[in-house]
């Protein structure tokens, strides 16, 4: 498997191929859906997380609704998991 990480800081996080992800601190892997890859790479980043419903809006060509809701269950999806802690909104 090709390991990628973000430059530049040791994240808790390590992306394996496109949709899988190991979470240092559990010590569990996790799969994902192109979107939750695309948003989770995005927030690693750096990506602050009102700007993620125009993410989606670019990538998938959906209504700014859709993606506004979107974004929200993913990062209550997140919250539940602790997978991403930082608040850059």
């Amino acid at each position: 498997m090709t390991e990628s990480k973000p430059a530049g800081r040791r994240s808790r996080l390590i992306f394996y191929q496109d949709q899988v992800v190991f979470d240092r601190v559990s010590g569990h892997f996790h799969r994902l859906n192109s979107s939750a890859a695309l948003v989770l790479r995005a927030l690693e980043g750096g990506m602050a997380r009102d700007a993620l419903p125009g993410l989606l809006e670019r990538e998938y060509g959906i209504g700014h609704e859709s993606a506004v809701r979107d974004a929200e269950l993913f990062l209550n999806d997140l919250a539940v998991l602790r997978l991403h802690a930082g608040d850059r909104s």
